[in-house]
């Protein structure tokens, strides 16, 4: 009798811990598309066929991700608000994957990339 008490007082404190858990949401992904609109010419343009680059970038949690299937070398990106007003600008490689905080956006944020043969241009729209 006294290991099924001791079994109900156990059940009992689970079935309490588990129901005070917060039932907050998660923050979910938020996929950005970048597009590649233009593909600067070198030297090289006309013998060396373009090749389209995919460009992964995601919002999460306040923290832009980057990464870039075909690495292009050193990047800059610009974050400027609907009004063309900059936010923020950063260097980086995209040899690797790169995160950068920008915290959460109140209005839609303009996003440009700019590597050495590309540009590409996106938009978060605030949540």
């Amino acid at each position: 009798m006294k290991k099924f008490i001791t079994f109900l007082v156990l059940l009992l404190f689970v079935r309490i811990s588990i129901s005070a858990e917060p039932t907050t949401p998660t923050k979910q992904r938020k996929d950005i598309n970048l597009e590649q609109i233009s593909i600067r010419g070198g030297k090289d343009y006309h013998r060396v066929p373009a090749r389209h680059n995919n460009v992964e970038c995601f919002y999460e949690d306040g923290y832009l991700h980057l990464t870039f299937e075909y690495p292009e070398g050193n990047a800059t990106i610009s974050i400027t608000d609907i009004m063309d007003t900059p936010c923020l600008t950063q260097q980086f490689s995209t040899f690797t994957l790169f995160t950068l905080y920008i915290g959460e956006p109140t209005e839609p944020l303009n996003i440009k990339v700019t590597t050495e043969a590309n540009i590409y241009t996106g938009m978060l729209i605030a949540l």
